[in-house]
């Protein structure tokens, strides 16, 4: 029985292993069979890479064509001339197009300096705005030569500054003023000796030599006291021009009228404007004021009586003025420090 169960051990093994032996070696046959190169012609080989991919073009994109037809061509020309037809020669944005199709927005040029931006008017070649950073470098600076020439800036196109020339012809009653106060950058004098930050500003030549007898020369002094007296953590001004209107006499009418002088008609602010944001722990003190662009009278000069409420500013001005200090942020507003005197 035990030689039986041998043998009977022994044949089923070796009949498993003949099986499993031939049954591996057919699929090793039939891998090395399949594996070999494929006998096909070059005909037949059939590209599968994927297709270049086109870059996606976005509507508004600088590689997409605004005009149907180039600007001056026969076909741009008779749409011009038909009616209907010139709305349809330009791209739409939704397809592609520019936003606006011509060449390029015209935009009023924000200057930016070390220690101040300017807003420029290519119109009136005057500052729409200056906001100035006080710093203690600038305040306490002495200044070595003060008999620097105004020079252009080349960020704006020459005939859209004003020049030597323009104000040489009205030098008796007009002075260009400088927003960006030398005062205040006195280790900038190139900044501040540029035609960008010159506004025009009504005097009279008698006076015009005397220290502290102008609206502006009490600003400079204020600026003074707050920061280096009064010993404020960061003081900002903001400057600029006004060309408001004037309720007529005769018929009653508002007119906006300003006088223009010079070869490129430099235009005279009817106002100007100051607003003093100084930051003292934490607390916020907001003044602003604005003045008439005449000879004021030296002997009751008090910046109080210049001093208005930020919403009507804005109103004239035409912008906000930071906006982002909400009325319950600022601990004194129009109110004068009580220590500075004049």
């Amino acid at each position: 029985m035990n030689h039986f169960r041998f043998l009977y051990l022994t044949t089923t093994a070796a009949i498993s292993g003949c099986l499993f032996g031939s049954f591996t070696n057919k699929l090793k046959h039939n891998f090395q069979v399949n594996a070999q190169p494929c006998k096909c012609s070059q005909q037949n080989i059939v590209d599968t890479e994927p297709p270049e991919e086109k870059p996606r073009i976005y509507p508004g994109s600088a590689n997409v064509q605004s005009w149907l037809h180039p600007p001056g061509s026969p076909e741009w020309i008779q749409a011009v001339y038909t009616p209907g037809e010139f709305e349809k020669l330009w791209i739409p944005y939704e397809n592609g197009g520019n936003i606006f199709p011509h060449y390029q927005i015209p935009t009023r040029a924000v200057l930016e300096y070390k220690d101040f931006l300017i807003c420029y008017d290519n119109d009136t070649k005057t500052p729409v705005w200056v906001l100035e950073d006080m710093t203690v470098e600038g305040l306490k600076t002495k200044v070595k030569n003060t008999n620097n020439i105004p020079h252009n800036d080349e960020r704006v196109p020459e005939e859209l500054q004003a020049s030597q020339h323009d104000y040489v012809e009205v030098a008796h009653r007009i002075k260009p003023l400088r927003l960006a106060s030398l005062c205040f950058h006195k280790h900038l004098i190139k900044d501040s000796y540029v035609y960008t930050t010159l506004a025009p500003a009504v005097v009279d030549e008698d006076r015009a030599c005397r220290a502290g007898r102008t609206v502006w020369d009490e600003i400079v002094n204020y600026v003074y006291h707050l920061y280096i007296i009064e010993d404020y953590d960061e003081v900002f001004v903001l400057s600029g021009s006004l060309f408001l209107s004037r309720n007529d006499e005769v018929d009653g009418k508002m007119y906006r009228n300003y006088e223009v002088f010079g070869k490129k008609k430099i235009g005279v602010p009817t106002h100007f404007f100051h607003v003093i944001l100084s930051v003292k722990k934490g607390k916020i003190r907001l003044e602003c004021f604005k003045f008439e662009n005449k000879v004021q009278d030296r002997y009751i000069l008090d910046l109080r009586k210049f001093s208005v409420k930020r919403e009507e500013l804005e109103r004239e001005a035409g912008f906000r003025i930071f906006r982002e200090i909400k009325r319950r942020k600022i601990s004194y507003n129009n109110q004068m420090a009580v220590k500075y005197t004049w």
